[in-house]
């Protein structure tokens, strides 16, 4: 037993360092040509992105947040690497900047549960084929710092966690081959035009009389010709 105290005592600061809030979500909907990414950063990695408490009170007003979207924006345009089809891509701007929390004057700074989630919308001018994803600033969010992203393409779902040591996957979607395999549909089979119609009564209204001469009328010996 004494020789295990002092080992409890090393590894305890090692699992203490393991927090929930070192793991950001990331939602990733994929469509035909348009991604959605949506980000659930909380307070703790918000505020290793850009200032967040302004006045120093150690809370965060609706003011204080909204003054930070920008550097939020700009934050994941520049750590979130993408490339589309294998041409590179870049996130626009903020589609949805929602906090969950009720809306109240301000929350505590401390309160490390208390999230924002994020939305970027970016439409691809064809079908998307491959999506390629790498984080370069998990190592400003901290050492233990992870992305569990989420892939949903239909009912579809594949999770892939990002780290430092592995910060990039590339994702197939499977939509050109899809496209590639589909039947095409049965071409509808014209209508008769009426010209063509007006066209057959015609051609029965001449031929009629000149079979019916043909076969009912029989010439005579002086070459007049008796009724049928």
């Amino acid at each position: 037993m004494k020789w295990l105290l002092p080992l409890f005592v090393f590894c305890l600061p090692l699992t203490s360092q393991a927090h929930p809030a070192d793991v950001t979500p990331l939602r990733v909907k994929v469509e035909k040509q348009e991604l959605e990414f949506r980000f659930t950063l909380n307070l703790f990695t918000l505020g290793k992105m850009v200032s967040l408490d302004l006045d120093g009170d150690h809370r965060l007003a609706p003011s204080e947040l909204e003054a930070a979207k920008p550097e939020i924006a700009r934050f994941l345009q520049e750590h979130f690497m993408l490339r589309l089809n294998e041409k590179s891509a870049k996130l626009g701007g903020i589609a949805e900047f929602e906090p969950l929390w009720p809306s109240v004057n301000s929350v505590d700074l401390r309160e490390v549960e208390r999230a924002v989630d994020v939305t970027f919308v970016l439409p691809w001018p064809e079908v998307i084929a491959n999506v390629w994803m790498e984080f370069t600033g998990l190592s400003q969010w901290g050492e233990l710092a992870t992305i569990q992203a989420t892939y949903e393409q239909g009912d579809l779902r594949m999770q892939v966690p990002f780290s430092q040591t592995e910060p990039d996957y590339l994702y197939d979607t499977g939509f050109v081959a899809e496209e590639f395999f589909q039947v095409p549909p049965a071409k509808p089979t014209p209508a008769t035009p009426m010209w063509a119609v007006y066209a057959f009564g015609a051609f029965i209204l001449m031929v009629f009389p000149i079979a019916y001469l043909c076969i009912f009328r029989k010439p005579t010996k002086g070459g007049a010709q008796s009724p049928p």
